[in-house]
């Protein structure tokens, strides 16, 4: 396998706000390939990096293994369908806008498996109130419990106020679990940056949506399945981008009419950090304010 001459059209996409950044999940290298990298890249995962404008060797299996390989090939599978149009119809795949509106609150129960701690798996809990309420809990064997709260404006984690990237991670976080009714809600402010020709053939069309002017969500929906199989969140400062956070989503299941990917691929500045498997999802009537402070 060879590196592409030119980095596919999302690539470019989601690094417009400085030109001379790549990120290591943005295209597949073979073992002892060597391309150049950001010095923002793992600066907070304690991993050592060149500057741009270095080079860096990257394993196969250490980089993003869905939707990398992307080339620069112009498709015009879902040209004639707008964007409205195709929103509208992932809505649908994902159980309509009224099942989605209906499901204001809801909870998710499972298993979350940390690469970082050697492949430890804990228990996971989320409970997520639309718009921007969300409350995870993690629960490792033989430790206390790690809460970590969104609410609007404020979060925090281990009862202590979280500011900065640890803020814009859970509003990331909030915004996936949103999917893909978010997209619908926020219609005049996405953007459509068109469609990518991916692994066997599949097309993927990238849609762009800020959530914030220091937070970009990227999100690619396979066309023809009209299901989100990537999302990947860009957080800024002074208009650079310092931190990376991806998903990939796979074993799509319905819970209550409503559909879930019950596996998700977490990956952070580009190395795979952890999956988490999604066992059960439940709508909740109501949940107490106070479930969303620490």
């Amino acid at each position: 396998m060879s590196v592409a001459t030119e980095p596919s059209a999302f690539f470019r996409h989601s690094v417009h706000r400085t030109s001379k950044l790549l990120f290591s999940h943005d295209i597949i290298v073979p073992l002892g390939t060597s391309f150049p990298l950001s010095q923002l890249v793992q600066q907070h995962y304690n991993i050592q990096t060149p500057a741009i404008e270095r080079t860096f060797a990257i394993a196969l299996h250490k980089v993003l293994p869905l939707l990398v390989c992307l080339v620069a090939v112009p498709v015009s599978g879902s040209a004639a369908e707008s964007l409205e149009v195709f929103v509208d119809r992932v809505v649908a795949v994902y159980g309509g806008k009224d099942a989605l509106s209906r499901a204001r609150t809801v909870r998710q129960t499972g298993q979350t498996v940390s690469l970082t701690r050697g492949g430890a798996t804990a228990t996971l809990t989320r409970v997520f109130q639309r718009p921007d309420k969300l409350r995870v809990e993690i629960a490792f064997p033989g430790e206390q419990v790690e809460v970590r709260i969104l609410n609007g404006t404020h979060g925090w984690r281990r009862n202590s106020e979280i500011s900065g990237p640890m803020y814009k991670a859970m509003l990331l976080q909030a915004a996936r679990i949103a999917l893909p009714l978010l997209l619908l809600e926020e219609m005049p402010n996405l953007k459509d940056l068109g469609t990518e020709a991916g692994p066997g053939g599949a097309l993927f069309r990238v849609l762009q949506l800020s959530l914030r002017s220091d937070l970009d969500l990227f999100v690619l929906i396979d066309v023809d399945a009209g299901r989100i199989r990537h999302s990947r969140g860009s957080l800024y400062a002074d208009e650079r981008p310092i931190m990376e956070f991806a998903t990939t989503y796979a074993n799509f299941q319905s819970w209550n009419g409503i559909l879930v990917a019950g596996r998700e691929e977490q990956y952070a500045m580009g190395r795979h950090v952890g999956h988490t498997l999604i066992e059960k999802v439940e709508v909740l009537a109501s949940v107490t304010p106070e479930y969303f402070h620490p």
